[in-house]
């Protein structure tokens, strides 16, 4: 599971498209992996360049205006970090 309908969304792009090259000019990405996080809380989203389950957990959060509330369902997480 990659996707919370609703809730998460993953969206993947290839930076050597031009449409991942526009998205990479317009946050000012400088490097790969990189994750944009956007939500209701958070509409211009934020840049992560440093990724780890954690940070990712809070942006996540923050973004949905849901910061400080327990994750539910871990195979999530573990589907995108593997584990």
């Amino acid at each position: 599971e990659t996707e919370r309908p609703g809730e998460v969304e993953l969206k993947e792009y290839d930076v050597n498209s031009p449409e991942g090259a526009a998205r990479v000019r317009g946050y000012g990405i400088v490097g790969t992996p990189a994750v944009i996080v956007k939500g209701p809380a958070l509409a211009g989203g934020f840049l992560l360049d440093a990724i780890n389950e954690a940070t990712l957990r809070k942006a996540v959060a923050t973004a949905s205006g849901r910061e400080g509330e327990k994750e539910k369902k871990k195979g999530f997480w573990k589907s995108l970090f593997g584990g």
